[in-house]
């Protein structure tokens, strides 16, 4: 009574293990207390290499131990799918010592029982193998409890195998989902990027320039800073078109914006705004200040050798203009922004009538 209560105990136990790798070690430790021996190992079928693998072995530190289907006890056991009671393991030819790294393990195996796991339709899954270093063989009473132990285990290694695949394939899944998530994210905000820089020069266009204007304006009223404006474009950028080709034009705009990169800090703004005019958006930035970095801007053009098909191009130059926020009196959103840009403008135009390649604030 005492044994099938047990047996009752061990089928509820296993039953209800989901993970594999607890499972095979609470089948080892299950059986080795249930038949009173001194180790218990586990195989499983590996198809693949036409063998059986050790998962849980106790004794043995070696990982991953595989039994060729042909040889020894183990492999006996899972040809014929029988039972096997050894009462002398030492007199039986069919007993596999596995050296291990070239040690020989001290444990002397005096009997031995082995069961092979088969399902339902009498198909091998693996061995289970108790041994016992003591003089008192397994009699037919350990028989029937590891062929007990040895149904309920082959039942419960199955769904728990079955759950690990389960779950190995959600993590796989779940990993293309993330890996095609962030690639769709990239890829929005690639097109998020494309829809707000020019094409040519890679410099924010015209539309994005409008957004971030009125948001600017909006935080420097709620926290009562200030913002500036600079307004730029090439000096006769007609004659580098007519005489050199656009082409020149194309790759005078593009190194220009390059130049001026360099220069900017990473909150600038640097904006095409059309044809060959440009503006730079600079958050909590007062008109001295502005005014400081247009003449740098100013000054690194006059002195940068352009370059288109290994023919340089020298003396190019910009006007500019410059405007702050606080200098502009308007009476709503739409009309702060047109008198921003006017005054800027404005300033642009006085830079070009004073002789061009000059900074000009707004009056």
């Amino acid at each position: 009574m005492l044994a099938i209560e047990r047996l009752l105990d061990i089928a509820t136990q296993l039953s209800s293990e989901r993970n594999l790798d607890r499972l095979l070690n609470l089948i080892i430790d299950q059986t080795t207390h249930l038949l009173k021996a001194d180790r218990t190992s586990l195989f499983l079928l590996n198809g693949e290499e036409n063998c059986l693998q050790a998962k849980v072995a106790q004794g043995i530190h070696e990982n991953e131990l595989k039994v060729p289907m042909d040889q020894g006890v183990i492999g006996w056991v899972a040809q014929n799918k029988e039972l096997l009671n050894i009462e002398d393991a030492q007199l039986d030819s069919r007993l596999y010592l596995a050296k291990i790294k070239g040690e020989t393990s001290p444990y002397t195996v005096h009997s031995m029982l082995c069961v092979p796991l088969l399902d339902g339709e009498h198909q091998l899954h693996g061995v289970i193998q108790a041994m016992r270093s003591y003089v008192k063989p397994f009699n037919s009473e350990d028989e029937t409890l590891i062929k007990a132990v040895a149904s309920q285990a082959t039942v419960a290694i199955y769904n728990a195998q079955l759950n690990r695949q389960m779950e190995e394939a959600n993590a796989q899944l779940e990993r293309k989902v993330a890996e095609r998530t962030a690639r769709l994210r990239e890829m929005n905000r690639e097109l998020e990027e494309i829809a707000i820089t020019d094409a040519l020069t890679g410099a924010y266009n015209r539309r994005y320039f409008n957004q971030l204007l009125m948001q600017e304006r909006r935080l420097a009223e709620r926290y009562g800073s200030t913002f500036s404006l600079i307004m730029f474009d090439i000096d006769h950028f007609k004659y580098i078109n007519d005489d050199k080709g656009h082409d020149a034009g194309d790759a005078v705009l593009k190194q220009l914006i390059q130049t001026v990169r360099t220069i900017l800090r990473d909150c600038d703004y640097l904006f095409r705004y059309g044809g060959e005019e440009f503006t730079i958006l600079l958050p909590r930035t007062a008109l001295k200040g502005a005014s400081m970095l247009a003449e740098r801007i100013r000054k690194n053009i006059a002195q940068h050798t352009f370059e288109h098909n290994q023919q340089q191009m020298s003396n190019i130059t910009l006007s500019l203009g410059v405007v702050a926020w606080h200098e502009i009196d308007a009476k709503n959103d739409d009309d702060e922004a047109e008198q921003l840009l006017k005054k800027a403008d404005q300033a642009l135009y006085d830079s070009k009538e004073k002789g061009r390649n000059r900074v000009t604030r707004a009056n």
